[in-house]
């Protein structure tokens, strides 16, 4: 789960990850070319976006006053 900092993965290391999932958690954490190679080699890449979703909604909900 990259969720620190933007480009972590990267051509120079993409082909060192031993996994078949990597879950975003920060923003643009791989570069289009790192994308693109995990696709190739199988690896599913859940985009940010998606993975934070959840939250995203929760705060809104919330600074809108809403509760449980």
């Amino acid at each position: 789960i990259p969720a620190a900092r933007p480009d972590v993965i990267t051509m120079a290391n993409v082909d060192s990850l031993r996994t078949k999932l990597v879950l975003q958690g920060a923003n643009i954490p791989a570069s289009p070319e790192a994308e693109e190679r995990m696709h190739q080699r199988g690896i599913l890449s859940i985009p940010d976006f998606i993975a934070n979703a959840g939250g995203v909604i929760c705060a809104a909900v919330e600074y809108h006053g809403g509760t449980q």
